[in-house]
C-alpha cells in the first residue's frame, strides 16, 4: 500500500476569493423574541438547521440563537420559563453577502461564533447565515460545481461519493417548488 498523498493548499487564497453569498445557507428561519425554548428546538429539528434568527424588537435588532445556547439553556440550573429571546446571542455579528469568506472566518474567531447573519449588501436586510461548516466546506474543497471557480474539477472525496448539503432545498427544487428569492420562515 501507498501512503496517502496530502495536497498542498492555500486557504487563505480560497477563502480570500470567496465571497460570503457563494457559501451562506440562503434564507433565514426566525422566530418571536417571545417564542418558547421548546418551539425554538423544534424549529431547529425541522429544519435540521444550526440556529435562528430572533426578530429584533424596538429595543433590541435580531439576535441568533444557536443550537449551543439551546443546549445550554436546558441545564437543570436554569429556569424552564425561558424564552428564545432570553438566550438570544448578543450583539449579532453580521456580513455583508459581498465580503469574502476570510472576513467571514476572522469576525467568527474575533467574537468566538460559529454563526454570522449575512445581509444583502445594498438593502442590508437579512438574506441567509454563514457558518463555520460553511468556511470548512470551502477550505475542504468539498463544494464542488457550487462555487465559481473554487475546486472546479477537484475534490478530496472518493468518486461516487458527493458532500449533502441543504437537502431540503435540494428536494424543493428537484420538484419544481424553489424559489429563486430567500425565504423567512417565521413561527
Amino acid at each position: 500500500m501507498k501512503p496517502s498523498t496530502i495536497r498542498p493548499t492555500n486557504f487563505g487564497a480560497r477563502l480570500a476569493s470567496t465571497p460570503v453569498a457563494s457559501a451562506m445557507h440562503t434564507g433565514v428561519i426566525t422566530c418571536a423574541p417571545e417564542a418558547s425554548l421548546n418551539q425554538v428546538a423544534a424549529m431547529l429539528a425541522e429544519h435540521r438547521i444550526h440556529c435562528v434568527v430572533v426578530r429584533g424588537t424596538a429595543d433590541r435588532g435580531p439576535c441568533v440563537v444557536s443550537d449551543l445556547d439551546l443546549v445550554g439553556a436546558a441545564r437543570a440550573d436554569h429556569p424552564p420559563a425561558r424564552t428564545a429571546g432570553d438566550i438570544a446571542a448578543s450583539p449579532t455579528v453580521t456580513i455583508a453577502s459581498d465580503e469574502t469568506l476570510e472576513r467571514a472566518a476572522q469576525l467568527m474567531h474575533e467574537y468566538s461564533t460559529s454563526h454570522l447573519l449575512v445581509l444583502d449588501s445594498r438593502s442590508e436586510a437579512p438574506v441567509g447565515v454563514v457558518s463555520t461548516l460553511d468556511v470548512a466546506e470551502v477550505m475542504a474543497d468539498l463544494r464542488v460545481g457550487e462555487l465559481d471557480g473554487v475546486g472546479a474539477g477537484r475534490s478530496s472525496l472518493p468518486p461516487g461519493l458527493r458532500p449533502q448539503r441543504n437537502s431540503s432545498r435540494r428536494n424543493a427544487e428537484r420538484n419544481g417548488r424553489a424559489s429563486a428569492t430567500p425565504y423567512v420562515c417565521e413561527m
